[in-house]
């Protein structure tokens, strides 16, 4: 018994291998097709590679902790091979190189599962031969009823269902459609061919950014990471910043603001509805001309604030540093708008509020526009219908 209770054990770690490999080839998938971008894709392949490892790792050796020589050496060559990657650090996924080695990785992976299957059959082959030679010889008379009394369930089941199959729409039968990141035709301008790619995508190829929420850590980073990225592509070309947020946390918001003003790329900014606290100096670190709002645009400008907790000493010091900062901000504000240092301090010491026509007049924008309409790149209606 304690030898099935082992094959049933390396079972599941087997299908948890099974598992984090089919994960792996699905984000690469995703990355082929276009459905996330390489950054996401890296990023969660690179988070399974250690629990890869370790699974991986630990099956071996309760292979030859309880005594299966032949599953053990089986599996030895599989934990040679994670060990030589994790020792030449080559076990993660580099971002910048997933597109060249794309078919290789996923080339790596497929032999991974296959081999991962092979192990998966030997113990399930292994485990019934150890179950089956366990079993006691029963009489035929008790066959022969229980296989009568699951056909009379299953033929009941059966006459059941048809029965209720009317064809009327009940709430176990209906289906929703699914609810994702919507998907947008997009012409790739070398080829000239459309394909369908999520809308983030869409924007990202056309240099746009949208920050339309809460400026958090992750969020920041993902902003920076693609800046940097459309920085190195081409240099000479801008990139569009919408905004439409609250703002957000202090640090990860001045790393988007330092980052804008470090790139060679000329950044413009538009409000496309709201931009209150920090969003609203990143509407403001705009190239000059190129700060724009919609309309009805609402824009909200105050001092940071912050919290601290602790001794007397450390609260004092987070208020030194909050000081610094605010003063950061503000002398940047007024190089932005052209207004006086002392204005934006008495005007930023409660919140000051914006319209469109006001924000012109204040220096925080260049100018009320609408969105502009795409024209010739909208594809035609026979043009799209087969990317479905």
């Amino acid at each position: 018994m304690g030898d099935i209770w082992a094959w049933l054990i390396s079972f599941f770690f087997l299908i948890a291998l099974v598992g984090i490999i089919v994960y792996q080839l699905v984000c690469l998938a995703d990355l082929e097709f276009d459905y996330i971008n390489p950054y996401d894709s890296a990023a969660r392949i690179n988070y399974v590679v250690l629990p890869e490892f370790i699974v991986q790792g630990v099956l071996c050796v309760f292979y030859l902790f309880t005594g299966h020589w032949f599953m053990a050496i089986l599996c030895l060559p599989y934990m040679y091979y994670n060990f030589q990657l994790y020792s030449k650090r080559q076990h993660l996924v580099d971002v910048t190189e997933i597109f060249n080695l794309l078919n290789w990785e996923k080339k790596k992976r497929l032999f991974k599962l296959a081999y991962i299957i092979l192990n998966l059959f030997l113990t399930i082959f292994c485990s019934s031969i150890k179950l089956y030679s366990g079993l006691k010889p029963q009489s035929s008379s008790f066959l022969t009823n229980g296989y009568q009394n699951l056909n009379k369930e299953l033929y009941g089941r059966i006459h059941k269902s048809l029965q209720s199959g009317t064809g009327k729409a009940s709430r176990s039968r209906v289906k929703m459609m699914p609810i994702g990141t919507p998907r947008v035709p997009y012409r790739n301008r070398e080829e000239g061919t459309w394909q369908w790619v999520d809308i983030w995508n869409a924007l990202y190829r056309e240099r746009v950014i949208f920050i339309g929420q809460n400026i958090d850590e992750e969020f920041s980073n993902q902003i920076l990471a693609t800046m940097l990225y459309l920085d190195t592509l081409d240099d000479s070309r801008r990139i569009y910043m919408y905004l439409n947020g609250p703002g957000g946390d202090l640090t990860p918001s001045l790393a988007i603001y330092d980052t804008m003003k470090s790139l060679k790329s000329p950044v413009g900014t538009h409000c496309v509805g709201l931009a209150y606290n920090l969003a609203g100096f990143l509407l403001a670190a705009g190239e000059k001309g190129q700060r724009f709002a919609m309309p009805l645009s609402r824009i909200a400008l105050t001092s940071p604030a912050g919290a601290a907790r602790g001794q007397a000493d450390d609260i004092q010091n987070e208020a030194k540093e909050l000081s610094r900062i605010r003063d950061y901000l503000f002398n940047e504000l007024a190089k932005n708008t052209g207004q006086p240092v002392e204005t934006i301090f008495k005007d930023l010491s409660r919140v000051k509020r914006f319209n469109a026509e006001e924000a012109v007049e204040y220096g925080l924008i260049d100018k009320i526009v609408r969105p502009p309409r795409i024209k010739d790149d909208a594809p035609r209606q026979d043009e799209t219908s087969g990317l479905g």
